[in-house]
């Protein structure tokens, strides 16, 4: 139906004026008569299109309303040009003369165009901004002059008023607590070295103070900082003195009750300090004048503990703390039960009024004669009273090592070896559970907490069940048990950077990886990989998990977790000639690549994958030994000099055998067979290094449980450089 415009009422608020600036919505309100082509009313809804042009006929489009449905009765309508959802429209177009188009429905633009003009008001509106000062009236004081002469200022607490210039008193004393501290500083940023306060102080000589802070109430803070980034070397509180008797940090806390700070700092980020004191001059980065209680550990360069006596380390001043470093002056310890790693060394009467309690895993008495106890000459194999089935040996946080492993037959249980010493020559065992087939294909690790954690199956229950132990002890003479899911076999578990167990294992013939919610692993983010065996998990040093496995049961494959639950990866195949993958074992070499250690089926021999990347998009691959039918139960560690060891079963012999590589890639290999006692040796192997440095290897040999620490970092014997 064409439709035609009759009558046309132009009634319209322009609230702009060009050059003008308001806050005030840029709208148009515009009314008009409408009628069909017989001129009779319409009435209803009518798609309309209004447009701004800058000439009454041709000209460039200024603004368009798009298609607007506008009401129409007895053909009169009003609509209001630019209102939402209508394009805004600019104000810079009325700086030219504009006319309005009109367009109903799809006839057409009407002609002629509608010239807009400016009501009354917005003519005076537009007069207003040529006024000048002399033509104001109530002018304040001051302000005639197009100038702001009030200088009526008061400075508030710890400044201070020079002219019109306000500065900060020096010092800057403070009367009152800002939120509970004098000083507070919080920093969320997550650059290099940023604080939340920041001193330092330049003068080369004097007693100096970067930062200074005290406090005398009995719950406050002379010194508050907070950093709150989780990356990045962010500082709670940073302070510099460049004088050899200045202080970095200087804290006093001068209330005689309560629970209150000299200086508070803490820091979210693994990379950052709560507290940073440094002091170029050779004065002291901190000073402390009273007892020092510390939770956690203390490092050393060299002299980190120097000159300390008895009393300073006196039973229960540093609970379960390790010392490492080295420290060259005398360090008098008292009943001291603490591990501690590194080197000792002093006048002779370093280690003096030493109980029976151990040191490091060693007594006091082969602490005295190191030479014996520390270099041995031959490769120590012990006996010990466990099953050696499905087994796996980590070091725990006392330096110490534990071992899982699964007792067979039908009441079989999962049992857990702790040795007493280096060597592994004493040891406790402890069943965590029982009965039926409960064990098999057990993983261990250390947790975020520093106790085992144990992944294993349960092979009694319908689905044969992967399962969690969580122990309560270092000796795991108890644990708490969790369900993962059906499946577990060939379980391999650590602990992810969060802290939290992350386990990969096969259900039925399919990889998955569960990501446990809490460190009991009461629930888990269980996510399918695809079908293979023989899983290995670590994590790479991009924090994200990353699993070797026998992917098909025919090809060497990787996972690369690409969150910290696995619920995303990527599968890329290292190596497929032949039927390979199978026994592999998998670590992050001391270049930060992953290497997998894994059997070829079908050449009956031992590879090594080293990964080209962190996500191991590729791989280089080496044969190490191809000597008969081996391969079998292999187990990869990074030795003390950066290069890897692994251990594995020669099936031709049945002899436990130890790889070393030459170089971090592995491209070759020294090997040697460290027990050929008998022809059910050497299967189930896990190799770990313990603290002094030594390859550790337990395995199964005859049905039991066996242990070998080697003489050196090549398990030779009676083997020296010269």
């Amino acid at each position: 139906m064409e439709k035609k415009l009759v009558l046309i009422i132009l009634l319209f608020s322009l609230v702009i004026i060009t050059s003008l600036s308001f806050a005030l919505p840029i709208e148009i309100n515009y009314q008009g008569y409408l009628t069909d082509q017989s001129g009779v009313p319409v009435d209803g809804a009518v798609t309309m299109t209004f447009r701004l042009y800058d000439d009454p006929l041709a000209g460039a489009l200024q603004w368009d309303s798009t298609p607007v449905s506008v009401d129409v009765s007895g053909g009169v309508y009003s609509v209001v040009l630019g209102e939402t959802p209508q394009p805004a429209i600019i104000p810079a177009i009325f700086a030219n003369q504009l006319w309005l188009s009109i367009e109903v429905e799809t006839d057409g633009e009407m002609a002629p165009r509608q010239k807009l003009t400016a009501t009354s008001y917005s003519i005076q509106a537009g007069t207003a901004e040529n006024v000048g000062w002399a033509n104001i009236s109530g002018v304040p004081a001051g302000f005639s002059d197009n100038t702001d002469n009030d200088t009526t200022y008061s400075a508030g607490e710890g400044l201070n008023l020079v002219g019109t210039t306000f500065q900060v008193s020096k010092p800057l004393d403070l009367a009152e607590a800002v939120r509970g501290a004098m000083i507070r500083g919080e920093n969320r940023d997550a650059s290099l070295k940023s604080s939340g306060i920041s001193g330092i102080a330049s003068a080369s000589t004097g007693g100096t103070f970067g930062v200074y802070g005290e406090n005398s109430s009995d719950s406050g803070f002379g010194l508050f900082g907070y950093a709150t980034a989780l990356t990045g070397s962010a500082t709670g509180v940073y302070g510099e003195s460049t004088s050899a008797t200045g202080i970095g940090i200087y804290g006093a806390a001068s209330s005689n009750e309560g629970v209150n700070y000299g200086v508070w700092g803490t820091s979210g980020s693994a990379e950052g300090f709560g507290v940073y004191g440094a002091n170029t001059g050779g004065g002291y980065a901190g000073f402390f004048d009273g007892d020092l209680s510390v939770r956690g550990m203390i490092t050393g360069s060299g002299s980190g503990l120097s000159g300390l006596n008895a009393s300073s380390l006196s039973s229960g001043t540093v609970p379960n703390l390790r010392l490492s470093g080295t420290y060259s002056n005398v360090i008098n310890l008292t009943n001291a039960s603490n591990a501690i790693t590194g080197t000792i060394s002093g006048d002779g009467s370093g280690l003096t009024n030493v109980n029976s309690d151990t040191v490091g895993g060693y007594t006091v008495e082969q602490i005295s004669n190191l030479a014996q106890t520390q270099i041995p000459r031959t490769n120590a194999i012990s006996a010990l009273p466990a099953s050696g089935e499905h087994l796996s040996m980590t070091i725990g946080v006392d330096g110490l090592p534990v071992i899982s492993s699964y007792v067979a037959g039908l009441l079989s249980d999962l049992q857990v070896t702790k040795c007493l010493d280096p060597a592994c020559l004493s040891t406790t065992v402890n069943t965590i559970a029982s009965p039926w087939q409960a064990g098999r294909f057990s993983s261990i690790a250390i947790g975020a907490d520093g106790l085992p954690i144990i992944s294993y199956q349960d092979y009694w229950v319908t689905d044969s069940d992967c399962m969690f132990a969580k122990c309560l002890d270092k000796n795991c003479s108890s644990a708490s048990i969790s369900t993962i899911g059906p499946g577990g076999h060939h379980t391999s578990i650590t602990a992810g950077t969060d802290g939290l167990p992350v386990i990969s294992y096969v259900m039925y013939t399919v990889v998955h990886v569960a990501k446990c919610n809490d460190s009991s692993c009461t629930s888990v983010t269980n996510t399918w990989i695809e079908e293979g065996g023989y899983t290995s998990i670590a994590i790479g040093l991009d924090g994200l998990p990353i699993i070797a496995y026998n992917g098909g049961s025919i090809d060497l494959k990787i996972a690369k977790c690409l969150d910290n639950a696995c619920s995303t990866f990527s599968i890329t195949t290292l190596d497929s000639l032949g039927d390979v993958g199978a026994y592999s074992s998998l670590t992050i070499g001391a270049d930060g690549l992953p290497i997998i250690s894994y059997r070829d089926i079908t050449n009956s021999s031992l590879k090594v994958a080293k990964c080209s990347d962190v996500a191991c998009s590729s791989a280089a691959i080496t044969t190490l030994d191809a000597n008969g039918d081996v391969g079998y139960f292999t187990s990869i560690t990074i030795g003390t000099d950066g290069l890897p060891i692994i251990s594995y079963r020669d099936n031709t012999n049945g002899d436990l055998k130890v790889a070393k590589c030459s170089d971090s890639a592995c491209s070759s290999a020294y090997i040697t067979t460290i027990d050929t006692t008998g022809s059910n040796l050497s299967q189930f192997t896990s190799i770990s290094i313990g603290t002094d440095g030594l390859p550790i290897i337990a395995y199964e040999g005859n049905g039991g449980l066996k242990v070998v620490r080697c003489a050196n970092a090549f398990c030779l014997n009676n083997w020296s450089r010269r």
